[in-house]
């Protein structure tokens, strides 16, 4: 009967396709026919892959997340099409939330191989696979060795709950003591004789370090031993209640490893070594049964034969604020995530429209950008809040500088405890490459001014005092700003804000204790967070609403026009047949123009930094206050 059910639930999604593919027919009489042929094989696809699908008594299902890139954004087919490799981490943790309940999986098989998170997210993963394990279920990790070349240390944190770690005869555990490591440009600028003058507020913020310095200063050392301590005391506490070592060698086992297979099981780092062939009759072992009765499948099959989580329930807009803060429109992860002003405003405008939404969740992944954009977005907040929306931002792996202003107003941040945070400063810099173009290339420059004000924004002449004023004052504006709108926004005097302000950096943890932040968790914290603030119950039903809404690849294929936060999602989006004709159009007028560019005028492009892009004159000068 239960089998019967699964069939019943994937004859639905059959069902749900002839629907939508039924609804394109009628828009447009002239494409029924191409309707026709895709919605066959698309039909006969989904047939097949019904038994693919199906979900067994007993199943043990494995995590296929390795030498993925984890992004916050949703995908469409387009995106992992173009690029397979990319994955959204909500799905990842929804596969595990939504197999904790299912009472059809056993275990979960987690293959590690090169993972390309950082520690917050490897956070928000462990936490997910412990709530399983509280079910009364099994996690079992193998690895053919926990990395060949570089270290484990994130993997082995998230491996360290696990029932049994296995790994193979010839595998290695490359776990070692924890880095930091900054590369300096000055000694290259130098030998280019391009000179650097960068204006900073104040000595902790680091960035403009990279040009100016040829080693750490003495504030840039000191936030990162802070920072590097943090999270291995962190991580050794975890891993020591994890696998009852204690805390201190647990640390003497970090500071001595690598190790290899056979040292790491008399370590007590692993629990088992074996070849892959074997772990489907060790993992039917561990759970009592013949290996015959255990059925598994991949995660990704997996979620395609149930529902994912938060689909139902009391509506909350979630808002992917994830890389460069810029102005403009955001770029989609397959073109490397960015935040565009005018997307994420319109996104927060119409989550604020729409009445049925009664909370906007930010989840914020940005280490900062442009202070413009960032300011916009903030207000955007503020207007939703003045309109009755709570406003809920949850931090993951890095949410500093601009990614912090935009934060700062929300009615509560829930902060990861491993997120990069805080960095309340401002950092603008001036390129002088006069001197590279005469000494190294012999190309000199002479021209007319006005005014001292004239070649502010040129990459060819010195940055004389008027003009060093100028920036001066700029970057001072916007610290006290900056400043200004987290005391206002996070309940604090100048003074206070001052005080843990300076450009520096600060752990979830730290940034908890100094009131950057109101709680320590991932994604199912800021859930948590959500229903307090909207006063329902502990279990109530949330549907979390992406804004914008990019819809699936038949909406972008046949329709005419999308929604206007889908039109300012990403100015490369191809919305239809239709807008691949105007594309062929406009790459025809593009063309032609180039042919007839002049005076030195040059066409950039710049992906997910595209807010360089907009600051950049004829001269191809950055000189504008940024963080």
């Amino acid at each position: 009967m239960e089998q019967m059910q699964d069939i019943v639930e994937n004859n639905q999604h059959l069902n749900n396709l002839v629907e939508q593919v039924s609804s394109f027919a009628t828009q447009d009489p002239k494409i029924p026919i191409a309707l026709g042929t895709i919605a066959s094989f698309m039909l006969l696809k989904k047939a097949f892959k019904i038994k693919k699908n199906w979900v067994w008594n007993n199943t043990v299902m494995e995590l296929d997340i390795t030498k993925k890139q984890m992004v916050e954004d949703d995908l469409t087919d387009i995106d992992t099409l173009l690029n397979p490799e990319l994955m959204t981490w909500r799905k990842v943790l929804g596969a595990i939330e939504t197999a904790k309940n299912d009472s059809k999986i056993r275990a979960i098989l987690i293959r590690v191989d090169p993972l390309n998170i950082m520690m917050g997210k490897a956070f928000e993963l462990r936490e997910a696979l412990i709530n399983f394990q509280k079910e009364n279920k099994k996690v079992i990790v193998y690895a053919d060795t926990f990395t060949e070349v570089g270290d484990c240390n994130n993997f082995y944190y998230i491996a360290s709950i696990a029932d049994r770690i296995v790994i193979s005869p010839s595998g290695l555990m490359n776990i070692v003591g924890f880095s930091h490591k900054n590369f300096f440009l000055k000694g290259t600028l130098d030998k280019l004789n391009i000179d650097v003058t960068f204006f900073k507020r104040r000595d902790y913020k680091n960035v403009a370090n990279i040009f100016t310095e040829t080693d750490m200063t003495e504030e840039h050392e000191e936030v990162t031993r802070e920072l590097v301590s943090s999270i291995s005391d962190m991580v050794y506490q975890d891993i020591s209640q994890a696998r009852g070592i204690p805390v201190d060698e647990v640390k003497q086992l970090f500071h001595s490893g690598p190790y290899l297979a056979h040292e790491a099981l008399d370590l007590n780092l692993i629990d088992d070594i074996m070849y892959p062939n074997q772990i489907y009759k060790y993992i039917a072992e561990l759970l009592e049964l013949p290996e015959k009765k255990v059925s598994y499948i991949y995660s990704s099959y997996y979620m395609k034969s149930r529902k994912f989580p938060n689909s139902k329930g009391t509506r909350v807009a979630l808002i992917i604020c994830e890389g460069n803060v810029h102005r403009g429109l955001s770029s989609p992860a397959r073109d490397g995530s960015s935040i565009g002003d005018r997307t994420v405003v319109s996104a927060i405008e119409n989550a604020t429209k729409d009445k049925k939404v009664q909370a906007i969740l930010l989840r914020v992944n940005s280490g900062g950008g442009s202070y413009i954009a960032s300011d916009q977005i903030g207000d955007a907040i503020d207007r939703a809040k003045e309109e009755g929306k709570k406003i809920i931002v949850s931090m993951v792996d890095v949410a500093a500088s601009g990614g912090y202003f935009i934060s700062q107003n929300a009615d509560i941040i829930v902060s990861n405890p491993f997120c990069y945070t805080g960095s309340i400063g401002v950092v603008s810099g001036h390129f002088n490459t006069t001197n590279f173009f005469e000494n190294k290339l012999g190309i000199t420059f002479d021209g007319v001014h006005e005014s001292d004000n004239s070649t502010l924004f040129s990459t060819v002449s010195e940055l004389n005092d008027f003009n060093r004023g100028k920036l001066e004052e700029a970057v001072d504006y916007i610290y006290e700003d900056f400043k200004a709108k987290v005391a206002k926004g996070r309940n604090m005097t100048m003074e206070e804000v001052e005080e843990v302000a300076q450009g520096r950096v600060h752990l979830g943890t730290k940034a908890l204790e100094l009131g950057l932040v109101d709680k320590l968790g991932g994604l199912d914290q800021a859930l948590v967070e959500t229903r307090k603030l909207l006063e329902l119950e502990e279990d109530a039903d949330l549907q979390l609403k992406v804004f914008p809404n990019r819809g699936s690849y038949m909406n972008m294929l046949f329709s005419k026009k999308n929604s206007k936060s889908e039109n300012n999602y990403n100015v490369g989006v191809v919305t239809g047949i239709y807008g691949l004709f105007s594309l062929m159009k406009n790459i025809l007028k593009l063309s032609s123009a180039m042919v007839g560019i002049s005076e030195g005028q040059m066409i950039f492009s710049a992906n997910s930094n595209a807010h360089l892009a907009n600051s950049i004159n004829s001269e191809g000068i950055v000189s504008i206050p940024m963080y």
